[in-house]
């Protein structure tokens, strides 16, 4: 039920009062779809609210209202705690009855605390059904969408008219050319780029009150974003006796708002996202060549150990469009949509491993670079970068003005690299540090996937209307894959929690090649009482290490020996080497 508040702080706004009243009654139902309640009107004057009282039962004649005195002290937030306990939808107040400075500062406290939407009418007694010409002014504020929708239900009666103005600042030559831009971008947004009835209307001026001036030409009503009292407050009497209105938006966070501070899709927006992401999942040769290549430049970059080529790679592969695709697809209960983004995803997998198999074999590494390693031990921390990444990614596809932002997100989530890493350490019989590089694409799969679909939902992007036995498929897909990313964080988490308690989150050494380690090992393997325990690269800088377990004294000799076979392999004679023998090892 659609629940409206008028606050009358005066005998002679009782008309004009219930007049708004009942406009925002029928106009908020309109909006939420539900049937009006009855409207609750809350009076005071300087003789406790009685004459204000009588007024307003006056114009009601007898209708089912709620007509309630408050005390005159501080009656305007008594109001609002009416309003707030009543759950209003809308609040309504006409102040035109008051002194100017009065009527600003009631206003500013009915606007700073209403706890829903709002429209107060500071100057004019003019009532709503003789509203002809509307002049709606928006400003880069939040409250701008509620300013238009007002303005529309205004305007759309017979012989209506709505003009929509921006006063820009005088920065020079391009100012008119900036301002049209954020006119039509704005009914862009608003889902009105196609609506002829609407004036456009771009002032340049440095000063807002001679702008708003300017716009105004004869206008019954003028209405202005919360936002801007300071400018209001200099109006009185400048507009020829025109109602002068200020309206704000349903606050953030309250009850049933999400549409307010999360933006929803409109038809011309969808389109374009629906038809982008349907076009960048389909299996054709564009699809074929530039995963290929971001897959043969991911693999050479891992293999030669450079981020920044893995980083390029990123830009380059198309792989996360089709796990946005099946997001939506789940989002609307579109089967087709799923099923040609799977297919391109299975696809894309299969093509992904099999090309860094192949580059595997084209390795001048013996053992697996640190990038390679490091994709292997994936934590929870992946999990939730790749839950917020596929939030982010869905969000700015569905937003055109900030697609920019989706080659970050392609960075942020590594899909192709870990793909990489595992085709390239199943060439090198790793089959640990494979399995992990699987288990870090899976996460980023499942988890872009949820959160793309959830984003969408969040945005309008829906089908009610959809086959019953499709949104129970939807339904128990969601559920599936939520339910896989909660048994994926029992191994991540506990993962993680292995690495912080051992002080590191990367292994202590790097394994070296294959011909110095045969080399080493049958060095040592012809002196009796000695063997090698550990080798390996360091990971926190360079140089080689070499653990010995030993019966007895080594020699200076040896280990220098051991160091020229380790120089002479990786073709640095100036790398440091440490050899440390453990004789307690052979004890036993």
């Amino acid at each position: 039920m659609a629940k409206t508040v008028a606050y009358v702080p005066d005998p002679e706004a009782a008309v004009a009062s219930v007049s708004w009243a009942r406009f925002a009654v029928a106009k908020a139902a309109a909006l939420d779809g539900v049937e009006p309640e009855t409207t609750e009107y809350y009076c005071t004057s300087p003789r406790a609210g009685t004459e204000t009282v009588d007024a307003v039962k006056a114009v009601l004649a007898g209708e089912n209202a709620v007509v309630e005195p408050l005390p005159a002290i501080d009656a305007t937030t008594v109001a609002m705690e009416r309003a707030r306990a009543a759950r209003a939808d809308f609040l309504v107040s006409c102040l035109s009855g008051l002194p100017h400075e009065l009527a600003i500062d009631t206003a500013r406290r009915l606007l700073k605390t209403a706890p829903c939407a709002t429209f107060v009418a500071l100057w004019g007694d003019r009532p709503p059904e003789d509203i002809r010409r509307v002049l709606a002014i928006v400003s880069d504020s939040a409250h701008d969408p509620f300013v238009f929708v007002m303005a529309r239900a205004l305007a759309d009666v017979e012989g209506g008219h709505l003009t929509l103005a921006r006063i820009e600042d005088d920065v020079g030559g391009g100012a008119q050319a900036v301002g049209e831009r954020e006119l039509a971008r704005f009914l862009h947004e608003a889902s009105a780029s196609d609506d002829d009835s609407i004036e456009t209307k771009v002032v340049v001026d440095n000063h807002p009150v001679r702008g708003v001036t300017r716009c105004f030409d004869g206008h019954d009503l003028v209405l202005v974003p919360s936002s801007n009292l300071d400018l209001v407050r200099t109006l009185q009497g400048v507009l020829s006796g025109a109602v002068v209105g200020l309206v704000k938006r349903k606050p953030p966070l309250k009850r049933r708002s999400l549409p307010d501070w999360i933006p929803q899709v409109n038809p011309a927006d969808y389109a374009e996202l629906a038809q982008n992401l349907r076009q960048g999942s389909r299996w054709n040769a564009d699809f074929i060549v530039m995963l290929g290549l971001a897959s043969a430049i991911a693999s050479l970059g891992l293999i030669q150990d450079s981020p920044a080529v893995v980083i390029g790679s990123m830009l380059l592969a198309p792989l996360m469009t089709p796990m946005l695709g099946f997001g939506l697809g789940l989002a609307q209960a579109n089967g087709r949509m799923a099923r040609l983004s799977g297919r391109a995803i299975v696809q894309g997998f299969v093509l992904t491993l099999l090309v860094s198999f192949g580059m595997g074999f084209l390795s001048f590494r013996e053992t697996l670079s640190p990038e390679v390693l490091s994709r292997g031990s994936p934590n929870i921390l992946d999990l939730g970068i790749a839950l917020f990444a596929g939030m982010a990614a869905s969000f700015a596809l569905a937003r055109p003005s900030i697609t920019g932002a989706v080659a970050g997100v392609a960075i942020a989530t590594a899909l192709v690299p870990p793909l990489c890493a595992c085709g390239i350490s199943l060439e090198h019989g790793n089959l640990l540090n494979a399995f992990g590089a699987a288990v870090l694409f899976a996460t980023n799969l499942l988890a872009i996937v949820v959160a793309s679909s959830l984003t969408f939902m969040a945005m309008g992007i829906t089908v009610p209307h959809a086959f019953s036995r499709a949104r129970k498929l939807a339904r128990h897909g969601m559920g599936a894959l939520v339910f896989l990313l909660l048994v994926l964080c029992l191994p991540l988490g506990w993962a993680l929690k292995r690495q912080l308690e051992e002080g590191r989150a990367m292994p202590i050494a790097y394994p070296v090649t294959r011909a110095l380690s045969r080399a080493l090992h049958e060095r040592v393997h012809r002196d009796e009482g000695v063997r090698i325990m550990l080798l390996g690269r360091s990971s926190v800088g360079k140089g080689v290490g070499v653990w010995l377990a030993t019966d007895h004294d080594v020699s200076k000799e040896y280990r220098d020996e051991l160091r020229a076979i380790i120089r002479e392999q990786m073709e640095e004679p100036d790398l440091p080497i440490f050899v440390i023998a453990v004789r307690s090892a052979m004890d036993d």
